[in-house]
Parts: structure tokens; C-alpha cells; sequence
């Protein structure tokens, strides 16, 4: 991975937050659904989210021809989580921003995360 390029997990997540062990895609509603989501990081970095029906995601940014975080996302207690293999899940408030968007904010921050649905699943 790029030194000066932080997957998303790492980016929203100071702290970590375990959900448990990841077992498929959603144990629960929420706004995000499977599609391809922009955003762009405190950074500037613009970069796309795929949420794949099937339960995995992927994280991709701008000028990288690969993700540079894969995994599993889903819901559990109530939050958003993603697991991309390596160590504890990161879990997050997950609020809806508009009709067809979403927002993830780690618990304790004020700061979220915005995600546009360019694409649905």
C-alpha cells in the first residue's frame, strides 16, 4: 500500500470498534445498499465505494487501477462494518444523505464521511 494512501477503514477510524466475526452482508436495514458510492476524503482524494450485493466491498480511488482495501461489509448492533481480513472490523454510524446517499461517522466523531450513489446495485 502507498505510504500516503490510507484505506477508508483506517481513514475513519482512529479507534476501532469490533463487530464480531463478518458473516455475510446485512443483519439489518440501513441506507447504504449494494452500488457504487463517491466520495471524497478530508484529503481531497476522490475515490468510489463498491458495495457488492453479495457482501463484498471494494474501496477504490482515482488514478489506481486496483481497490486498495477489499473485504466484507455488513450491519451489526445497529452500525455499519466493514472487515477487510486484517485485524478488527471498523464499525460506524451510518445515517442516510438524501434519497440514494449514505453517511458513516465513527462513534464519538462529529465528522462523517460522505457517500453519493453513482451507480446502484
Amino acid at each position: 500500500m502507498p505510504s500516503l494512501r490510507l484505506p477508508l477503514s483506517l481513514i475513519l477510524v482512529a479507534g476501532l470498534t469490533a463487530c464480531g466475526p463478518a458473516v455475510g452482508v446485512d443483519s439489518g436495514d440501513g441506507p447504504a445498499q449494494p452500488g457504487i458510492y463517491a466520495y471524497t476524503m478530508p484529503d481531497g482524494t476522490e475515490g468510489a465505494m463498491v458495495l457488492h450485493d453479495n457482501g463484498h466491498y471494494a474501496q477504490m480511488i482515482d488514478n489506481e487501477p486496483r481497490p486498495i482495501e477489499e473485504g466484507v461489509w455488513r450491519r451489526h448492533n445497529g452500525q455499519f462494518c466493514l472487515d477487510d481480513g486484517v485485524g478488527a472490523d471498523a464499525c460506524f454510524d451510518e445515517a442516510a444523505v438524501g434519497a440514494d446517499g449514505f453517511s458513516l461517522t465513527r462513534p464519538g466523531d462529529s465528522q462523517p464521511l460522505i457517500f453519493t450513489l453513482r451507480t446502484a446495485g
